[in-house]
């Protein structure tokens, strides 16, 4: 769970070992495994993908979790306001209205 920690302070750990308690050993393997820093892309790269794919779901809460860990990785507002244009092209105005409301409210813009 180093990658965890390092990403996210103690406090998300935590909230994540509490989370998890439930799952089977396996499951926490994998989603320990899939969260390391190194895996996949640039941490900055990775977060991007993770915050689209959560704007384009509509998950509120993940969401906001990630475009904060997003701007911790050194993205920047004007990345945001590019990557909500795209939003508005693909996704359609509602969304695009929906995850701008979401960016306001986390400060973000």
């Amino acid at each position: 769970m180093g990658g965890r920690k390092m990403r996210s302070g103690d406090e998300a750990l935590k909230a994540f070992q509490k989370f998890s308690e439930d799952f089977p050993e396996d499951f926490q393997k994998f989603t320990t495994f899939a969260s390391k820093p190194y895996m996949f892309f640039d941490p900055k790269t990775r977060e991007l993908i993770i915050t689209t794919i959560l704007a384009a779901k509509g998950y509120e809460s993940e969401f906001k979790f990630h475009l904060n860990e997003l701007m911790r990785n050194g993205f920047t507002t004007e990345e945001l306001k590019n990557l909500l244009l795209l939003l508005l092209i693909y996704l359609g105005a509602p969304k695009f209205l929906q995850v701008f409301r979401w960016c306001k409210e986390e400060g973000k813009l």
